[in-house]
């Protein structure tokens, strides 16, 4: 019997949907056939059927639980053999979760008292923290890419190269981008878009989520390049990229390119996590975001993460969405910068610093005539103080002057009469 059509496995699905749709998700079938792959592994160790476990009591699923985690992780079980190939810590966590909640969506509780297993930092995050792609320059006070991308993608080819700027770009999962078709770069007329940021509007594959993001101008330009150059012949219905013999590019192949090029630099070695894997292009989308200071409800509506906040900013209008995106831009663009802005921008410099030079001499000049003007000021007031000094001194005398002509003009008028 398969295990799909035990009425507990049915009643695990039906649940599943349900709580995804409240979340505003699908059920993917690649997230229930990774199910189906735990429940099959638990319930052959536990030697009973999905109904035989659901029929047990709190007590024995705990039991069954704990096992199941010590048995993951390669640690011995009474009953069962060894497994050859333990798992992670982490890993062992994602499994017994899985199965925990294959119990609780068929109804069963269990007590407050069993506690699950608390994850690990994983071996992935150490490895990551060990090949930081931003920077932060406290002299300038700015976040900044390190160049360490821009080495590895270098060492890609024509189309991963493509690849990995469009991740970088869009903050997308690499099965969202690796689905596009030629089609998607057209206009409503069949001509390749003439935007230079191409919109892409649409849902995960992983989980059906709605997302808003941007082909930034580097992306959209080797986006373009790529197309004319490798698939002018595809049609619209084509995948946009390929393998060498013309099939759809598929998640695993890229994985094994992007690792042979980290191991071609010496960042990966055969059982170690690799850091310049697809995901952490999406990582580094999100570092980006933090960096541009961006509202965290842009950022969580680009990169297609379901909540309350990212479902109204998903509603915004496409000019205040594309201002939040150009933010974003310099801190995901690799390599394309326009020598024509460079050189105005070294011109304008020129410019400034002419002018600034000119300021400055003019600045010397009037500090020096404004010291001179102090100067000459202060001695006027010097003098002034003289001068209403003699004035007062004179006064007496004056008025005596002054009183002598009054009596010769009387004296005058006497004589006359």
């Amino acid at each position: 019997m398969k295990m799909e059509e035990y009425e507990s496995v049915k009643n695990w699905k039906t649940s599943l949907e349900q709580s995804a749709l409240s979340r505003g998700k699908l059920l993917t079938k690649k997230a229930w056939q990774q199910r189906i792959r735990t429940i099959k592994k638990y319930s052959k160790m536990m030697g009973m059927t999905p109904d035989e476990l659901i029929a047990e009591d709190a007590e024995s699923a705990m039991k069954g639980l704990t096992d199941y985690f010590l048995w993951m992780t390669g640690k011995e079980v009474e009953g069962v053999d060894p497994r050859s190939v333990p798992l992670s810590w982490n890993s062992a966590c994602t499994h017994q979760s899985v199965i925990r909640g294959f119990y609780t969506h068929n109804d069963m509780i269990f007590p407050k008292r069993f506690k699950v297993p608390k994850r690990k930092r994983s071996e992935v995050s150490k490895r990551d923290s060990k090949t930081p792609v931003f920077e932060y320059d406290e002299e300038r006070e700015l976040t900044q890419m390190n160049g360490l991308l821009n080495h590895f993608v270098s060492n890609l080819s024509f189309r991963d190269q493509t690849i990995a700027i469009c991740l970088i770009a869009t903050g997308a999962d690499a099965s969202d981008l690796l689905s596009l078709k030629i089609g998607f770069l057209k206009d409503g007329r069949g001509q390749i878009i003439k935007l230079p940021r191409i919109p892409w509007h649409g849902n995960r594959i992983k989980d059906a989520i709605e997302f808003r993001t941007y082909f930034s101008k580097e992306a959209t330009t080797c986006l373009k390049r790529y197309v004319e150059q490798e698939r002018s012949d595809a049609g619209d219905e084509d995948p946009i990229f390929v393998m060498t013999n013309g099939e759809p590019l598929n998640i695993h192949a890229l994985q094994e390119t992007f690792r042979a090029a980290s191991e071609k630099m010496g960042y990966t070695k055969p059982g170690q996590a690799n850091p310049f894997r697809l995901k952490r292009f999406r990582h580094a989308f999100r570092e980006a975001c933090s960096a541009a200071r961006i509202d965290e409800g842009y950022t969580q509506a680009m990169m297609g993460h379901t909540t309350g906040v990212s479902a109204s900013y998903l509603e915004k209008g496409e000019g205040s969405f594309l201002r939040e995106y150009i933010r974003v831009e310099p801190f995901v663009t690799l390599f394309n910068v326009d020598k024509s802005d460079v050189t105005d921008l070294s011109e304008t410099v020129a410019e400034q610093k002419a002018h600034l030079e000119e300021l400055e001499k003019k600045l010397v000049t009037s500090a020096a005539t404004v010291s001179e003007i102090y100067d000459e000021n202060k001695t006027l007031k010097t003098q002034l103080v003289e001068l209403e000094d003699q004035v007062r001194a004179m006064m007496p005398a004056f008025r005596r002057v002054q009183r002598m002509l009054e009596i010769r003009a009387e004296l005058k008028k006497f004589k006359q009469a």
